[in-house]
C-alpha cells in the first residue's frame, strides 16, 4: 500500500517566521499534534505540541515573541507520497514520532502522514483480504515500529489509536 492512499491532504504548514503563539492556535484546532515547517515551498522541519511544550514554555520563552524558526524540529523527517507505508513505519519508528510530512515528486508539501492512518489502513485490508481479523493488524504495525526481531516494547497512545 502506498502513503498517497492513506495520507492526509491539504495539511496545513507554518512558516519558520511566523510566531509560536500563532502556530500554537493552528495546532489547538486539529488532532495531529505536528506542523510541517515549509520555507519557499520546500519542508524546513516540524513544529510539535511538545516543541513549543519544551523548547518555549518551560524554558521561560514567550510564544508571542519566539519565532517558529528557534525551536522547530530539524532535520524535518519526511516520506514520499510513491513511498510504500512500510517506508514511513520505518523513517516514523527511526526518528522516534508519529506523523510526517508527505512530499510530492517535486519536494513540496503533499499531506501528512500517521501512524493511526497506517494502521487503520492496515485494518481494513486485512479485513477486505480476510486473511486475518481486524484486531492483530495493528500489532503487526506496531511490531514493525519495534523493528524485526526487537525485544523492544511498543506503547501506544490509546487516544492516539481510537
Amino acid at each position: 500500500m502506498l502513503v498517497r492512499h492513506v495520507m492526509t491532504r491539504d495539511s496545513e504548514s507554518v512558516g519558520p517566521e511566523e510566531t509560536v503563539a500563532g502556530a500554537a492556535q493552528l495546532l489547538a484546532g486539529r488532532t495531529g499534534g505536528v506542523l510541517p515547517v515549509v520555507r519557499e515551498g520546500r519542508v524546513v522541519g516540524t513544529l510539535s505540541s511538545r516543541d513549543i511544550a519544551v523548547k518555549t514554555v518551560a524554558r521561560g520563552g514567550d510564544p508571542l515573541w519566539t519565532l517558529v524558526y528557534s525551536v522547530m524540529s530539524t532535520p524535518a523527517a519526511c516520506c514520499h507520497e510513491d513511498d510504500d507505508v512500510q517506508v514511513a513505519v520505518r523513517v516514523m519508528r527511526d526518528r522516534g514520532v508519529r506523523r510526517l510530512p508527505v512530499l510530492d515528486c517535486f519536494e513540496a508539501l503533499a499531506g501528512v502522514v500517521s501512524f493511526r492512518s497506517i494502521a487503520n489502513a492496515e485494518g481494513l485490508a486485512a479485513r477486505e483480504h480476510a486473511e486475518v481479523d481486524a484486531g492483530p493488524a495493528l500489532p503487526l504495525v506496531a511490531a514493525s515500529l519495534a523493528g524485526a526481531g526487537s525485544t523492544a516494547t511498543v506503547e501506544l497512545d490509546y487516544e492516539e489509536l481510537s
